[in-house]
């Protein structure tokens, strides 16, 4: 029926379908997405559905999408746990719901996540999109919000006076993470630690989840494993602490002497 008001909200702004979700009503939630409901509307908080969906366990009077036993096979939980929050989320997601939208607390979906395991495989399975493109990932972190906004290809071709996440935050050119700047560098940088990638990344302050995450995906190259570790730690470190003295310290810490050399000709 085209009379029909998808996104009709009430006095805490919740649409049918953050309603659906909040109450864990899956079909009806599924017939609202199907109808056109907007899936990215937010409540007065400004949670989105997937604020909503991590904290909700489903229930469905018809038989379950077939969908959600892949989300559970992908994050290695049990068929039993189909109706759970975590995995209906996937499905949200993938029907272009934001994993990284905050709420008026500065919290994503992501941050209420007690399992840090779980958490860092979504974020492999649903990275941010570019906000300027929508299609490729972003991957240019913006400061001194620290949100991360923008692909490569995007970065280099506009210029930004607001963070689109955050208006009141004014980056400067020298805030964003140039990354075709620093991928040479740390190209070279992985050629020299070898076995010793993981012991760096934990001086560097990168957790074993997430280095077990860069093993698994790079199965065999232990280049790119380095790689991936170093980038990891540039893009997601704190500004203050993304300088060649605190890689230096990791590197000598891990006793990288190959490393440490190649490290000390590029601060020259």
């Amino acid at each position: 029926d085209s009379s029909v008001q998808l996104d009709i909200k009430n006095r805490n702004k919740m649409t049918p379908l953050l309603e659906a979700v909040s109450r864990g009503h899956l079909g009806m939630m599924h017939k609202l997405i199907v109808r056109g409901a907007d899936i990215n509307a937010v409540n007065y908080e400004d949670n989105n559905c997937l604020h909503l969906a991590v904290e909700t366990v489903f229930h469905s009077d018809v038989e379950p999408l077939s969908i959600l036993n892949e989300y559970c096979k992908g994050l290695k939980l049990k068929k039993e746990e189909k109706l759970s929050g975590v995995v209906v989320a996937c499905y949200l997601a993938h029907q272009g719901a934001n994993f990284y939208c905050e709420n008026k607390k500065g919290l994503n979906p992501l941050d209420l996540l007690t399992n840090a395991d779980l958490k860092e495989e979504l974020k492999i399975l649903f990275p941010p999109q570019c906000w300027q493109c929508q299609e490729k990932k972003a991957t240019v972190t913006l400061h001194p919000c620290r949100h991360i906004v923008l692909c490569k290809n995007c970065c280099s071709k506009i210029t930004l006076k607001r963070c689109p996440m955050c208006p009141p935050c004014i980056p400067s050119k020298s805030g964003f993470v140039t990354a075709e700047l620093s991928e040479k560098f740390f190209q070279d940088i992985a050629q020299q630690l070898g076995d010793q990638w993981q012991q760096v990344g934990r001086n560097l302050g990168i957790k074993n989840v997430q280095l077990n995450i860069i093993m698994c995906n790079n199965p065999n190259n232990t280049v790119e494993q380095s790689f991936q570790m170093l980038y990891r730690w540039f893009t997601s470190c704190d500004p203050d602490t993304r300088t060649f003295r605190t890689l230096r310290d990791a590197l000598q810490a891990a006793q990288c002497f190959d490393a440490l050399e190649y490290l000390s000709s590029g601060e020259k």
